[in-house]
């Protein structure tokens, strides 16, 4: 965890929890309440459990829920495709992170495109 809080922005902290959904983690709900945001979207291991459990119930709070599909896992394959399956079944816009990046540059004169459209192709 400390190798990724070591990229989080300042002001940012990692939030810990026990629970599958971060949904019924009270810190997590208080972050996205004082937020204000209505849309989410998930990237992480076990697809078919923890991100299928938060999905699920972020929306039952009335969340719009994206789930970066090449950017969550799990040990099985089938219960990956599975969870994908699930959530898209259930409602959950199942997308890539790729998608997800070029959807919030918005455009080619972002700031950042250059350098993000660079770091894209590096990683194939």
């Amino acid at each position: 965890m400390a190798a990724i809080a070591a990229h989080l922005p300042e002001g940012m902290t990692p939030i810990d929890k026990t629970c599958f959904s971060s949904a019924a983690a009270p810190a997590f709900r208080q972050t996205l309440e004082a937020d204000g945001r209505g849309q989410v979207v998930l990237a992480g291991i076990e697809s078919h459990v923890c991100i299928l459990q938060t999905a699920l119930g972020l929306a039952e709070q009335g969340q719009e829920v994206f789930v970066a599909e090449d950017a969550t896992g799990a040990r099985r394959a089938a219960h990956h495709r599975n969870a994908m399956e699930r959530l898209r079944r259930d409602g959950i816009v199942v997308t890539n992170a790729e998608s997800v990046i070029f959807e919030w540059l918005r455009d080619a004169r972002h700031a950042q495109f250059k350098a993000v459209s660079a770091l894209l192709k590096r990683q194939g």
